[in-house]
């Protein structure tokens, strides 16, 4: 419930807020997930009323949803806390070869876009290749090259 009323209030703030968007829809989930026959009210603990998952199957679950730095983290957690699954590690260098494929393949269509004449795609591609790969600093510097000469004009 606490959780809840913090993220309203950045969305009240920010109501773009990816992020924030991005949680609630994850509490309403898992709330509807819990509610059904026990009972779940808003006084009893979100913690207690949530199912256990295991790292790996919320990798999964995050992977379902191309959410890549989350299943990757998820994964890594883990694999190292269970370093002889090896389903567990072939799912993690699955997961960390699709996003950094996914991501590349943004930031060329970025490129091409940036040479077409076209920064407002270019960023958009960008931008796309950061949510994949938050890491990605080619990505990144390009996106903040783009932006700064978009403000010149």
């Amino acid at each position: 419930a606490t959780s809840v009323e913090l993220w309203k209030s950045v969305l009240d703030l920010d109501p773009d807020n990816t992020l924030a968007r991005d949680y609630m829809k994850r509490i309403e989930t898992r709330s509807r997930k819990t509610s059904v026959g026990a009972g779940y009210s808003s006084g009893s603990s979100y913690a207690s009323a949530a199912p256990v998952t295991t790292g790996y199957q919320r990798g999964l679950e995050y992977l379902k949803e191309e959410r890549y730095a989350e299943a990757i983290e998820s994964l890594e957690r883990y694999v190292s806390r269970n370093p002889n699954d090896a389903r567990a590690q072939d799912t993690l260098q699955e997961a960390r070869a699709k996003q950094q494929n996914l991501a590349e393949k943004s930031y060329k269509e970025g490129l091409v876009a940036y040479s077409q004449g076209r920064p407002t795609d270019a960023i958009k591609q960008w931008q796309n290749a950061i949510k994949i790969n938050p890491d990605y600093q080619k990505a990144r510097q390009a996106l903040i090259k783009a932006l700064v000469e978009t403000k010149k004009k």
